[in-house]
């Protein structure tokens, strides 16, 4: 699937749900949701688990990090569109950073002799 086709999906739950601003869990589900009701025309109520996993592994579903790469950019863009928690995740944004350097160093030396 190309990303570029679930971009306005993708500004359009997050101008409508708050929540979604704030998660990506909780923004993916609601693209699933609309793929599955409104494009493959699947009714809910008979739909399991075991097809939500087969559709999946077809990539019938937008790719759950393509949905939040999507999100980042039109926040990124658009302050309207982020959530109640952005500020705070932009200021935790150092601590990760450096938290992932440190992992990287601490362990460059596993798979050295090998």
């Amino acid at each position: 699937m190309n990303i570029l086709t679930h971009k306005e999906l993708v500004k359009a739950l997050l101008i409508k749900s708050e929540t979604s601003r704030n998660s990506d869990s909780v923004l993916v589900a609601n693209v699933w949701n609309h793929y599955i009701k409104e494009i493959f025309k699947i009714d809910m109520e008979t739909f399991s688990g075991t097809d939500l996993l087969k559709m999946m592994s077809r990539d019938d579903l937008p790719n759950f990090e393509s949905i939040g790469r999507i999100r980042r950019k039109w926040q990124q863009t658009h302050p309207e569109l982020r959530g109640t928690n952005w500020k705070d995740k932009q200021e935790h944004e150092d601590v990760v950073i450096s938290q992932v350097r440190d992992f990287h160093n601490t362990n460059e030396t596993i798979f050295e002799d090998e």
